[in-house]
């Protein structure tokens, strides 16, 4: 509660302070607050007393000198102890220290930073202050020399801190001054992602912001529709074989990590689906007998080599992007990847209809030839960007005049859309065959063409040619945080169950008709729209 705030007059920390004054046992200041604080009170209890008894009385002397002369002296007299008083409680002159912010911390040590303006006012130390709520109704405190404060790995709690300067008598050593606390700062410490998903009840999944391009993943406009609560909290609705393993997963965590635990207000949680439209009626008698929870999933859209960057950061717990398991990327990017894959795929040749008859034919193997002596285009730092490369130095040490041009690409949208428009100076776009059909689907009309691009590297394979696996089959798995064990292990647990009972082919098989409505329906809407992005010639 504030009064004056052009004062800066704070009651909460008028009544902190004096707390401070009696800890550190500042008995006369203490005894001269008091003083004037009894005084205060003798002076207003005998006034309002006197003006209930004698209102009648009171009033006709309103605008005599001998009444306002001494009200007004009392008023400016109080409002000058008021002002020195919280201006000795506040510590005339000490900085109030600028606590920087922090993300949330995962599993390791972090250093709680403040800024030191301490030059010219002495030695100071600073408190700082701990607590579970923001009025720090039960704080911990601890007095310290330098700026920072380490903060431990083993905490695993949601806590608010505080700092104030502190300055030393220089003869005893003992505080002579407090300054004003620092404004609060929150600080999420888990221990590992699981845990944090578990308090927050949610779970950020990274995708690739390449959608409508495959089975795997696409949204569709919804900000027609009345809003269900779908836990994806957009204007858009996500769909697709990805999508489907994030809401599995989420709903694993929950019956894992919540259900039939007590919440904070003693009832037994019980786990309801992550998807909205799965979930029971609102009212129903399950979730009054019990508290009803799911892990709510929020999916963050993002360029493909962010999408690592920000699971091995720790912007994002866990990544279902199609991303091609390579191990080099675990030490690259800080991530660990899972040991179930939930697609083997290969790439695709995607050509113009018009331009070469040898890929007319779906089915039949290509002839490597067609792409000697062209420029294909590529997504850099993609798998399908390595095995091209790779490509290229065999058939280029096979004899000359054996190889072909790669042009770099920022985005594989991009130069599939010049392709298509027939602005590109590359003959063809190699990308991974999900999303090469898929945007052949999404296309129509025969403009373009795929090709599986597998057998060009089966043909140029011996035992002394060391082919990526890759090249040769890619595995779509899902990636977590580097040390997230247990988080891996039980996506492993997920999509194993899924490929067991056969529900991982089911979503596949749905996802497919999905994608085709999907598909239809957008191409009645609107015509494609060009993409824009750079392309680098390589």
């Amino acid at each position: 509660m504030s009064l004056l705030p052009w004062l800066r007059l704070d009651f909460n920390q008028i009544i902190e302070s004096f707390n401070d004054l009696v800890r550190e046992q500042f008995w006369l200041s203490v005894a001269v607050i008091l003083v004037l604080l009894i005084i205060l009170v003798i002076y207003l209890g005998t006034m309002i007393g006197s003006a209930v008894a004698q209102v009648r009385r009171l009033l006709p002397h309103l605008t005599r000198w001998y009444f306002f002369v001494p009200v007004g002296a009392a008023i400016v007299a109080l409002f000058a102890v008021s002002v020195a008083t919280v201006t000795y409680l506040r510590g005339t002159g000490l900085p109030v220290p600028s606590l920087s912010n922090l993300q949330p911390v995962l599993g390791e040590d972090q250093v709680l930073h403040w800024e030191d303006a301490g030059g010219g006012h002495g030695e100071l130390m600073f408190d700082v202050e701990w607590s579970k709520d923001p009025g720090f109704s039960n704080p911990r405190r601890q007095r310290v020399g330098d700026s920072i404060y380490l903060l431990n790995a083993d905490r695993n709690e949601t806590l608010y801190w505080r700092v104030r300067a502190v300055k030393l008598d220089p003869s005893t050593r003992k505080p002579d001054r407090l300054g004003a606390w620092s404004s609060p700062l929150k600080v999420e410490q888990y221990k590992n992602v699981l845990e944090k998903i578990r308090r927050t009840r949610q779970i950020s999944i990274a995708m690739e912001n390449e959608f409508d391009r495959s089975i795997f993943r696409w949204y569709e406009d919804k900000r027609s529709e009345p809003d269900d609560g779908d836990s994806a909290g957009q204007a858009v609705s996500y769909q697709g074989v990805e999508i489907d393993l994030a809401y599995e997963i989420a709903d694993e965590i929950c019956r894992t990590t919540l259900d039939q635990q007590r919440d904070d207000r003693n009832r037994i949680m019980t786990c309801i689906p992550s998807r909205a439209e799965k979930r029971p009626p609102a009212g129903s008698a399950l979730c009054k007998e019990m508290e009803c929870v799911a892990v709510e999933v929020r999916i963050t859209a993002l360029g493909f080599e962010k999408v690592m960057q920000a699971v091995g950061h720790g912007q994002a717990d866990m990544a279902i992007s199609s991303i091609t398991y390579k191990p080099e990327r675990e030490k690259d990017y800080n991530i660990l990847f899972g040991n179930q894959s939930y697609e083997v795929t290969g790439f695709g040749l995607v050509s113009r209809s018009s331009d070469d008859e040898r890929f007319s034919r779906r089915g039949r193997a290509p002839d490597p030839a067609a792409i000697l002596g062209r420029k294909v285009a590529v997504q850099a730092k993609t798998t399908s960007f390595y095995c091209m490369e790779w490509l290229q130095k065999r058939l280029a040490g096979a004899g000359e005049g054996r190889s072909f041009d790669i042009t770099e690409v920022s985005r594989n949208v991009v130069a599939l859309n010049m392709l298509m428009h027939n602005t590109a100076q590359f003959s063809f776009v190699v990308t991974d065959q999900p999303f090469a059909e898929g945007w052949m689907e999404l296309e129509g009309g025969g403009r373009i063409q795929v090709e599986p691009l597998v057998p060009f590297f089966q043909a140029n394979t011996d035992s002394n040619s060391k082919t990526p696996p890759f090249c040769l089959g890619q595995q779509y798995r899902i990636a977590v945080r580097a040390g997230e064990a247990e988080l891996q292990e039980l996506a492993d647990r997920v999509v194993s169950r899924l490929e067991a009972s056969g529900d991982l082919a089911r979503f596949k098989t749905a996802a497919r008709t999905r994608f085709a409505e999907h598909i239809g329906a957008s191409r009645k809407a609107e015509p494609p729209v060009t993409a824009t992005g750079s392309v680098d010639g390589r």
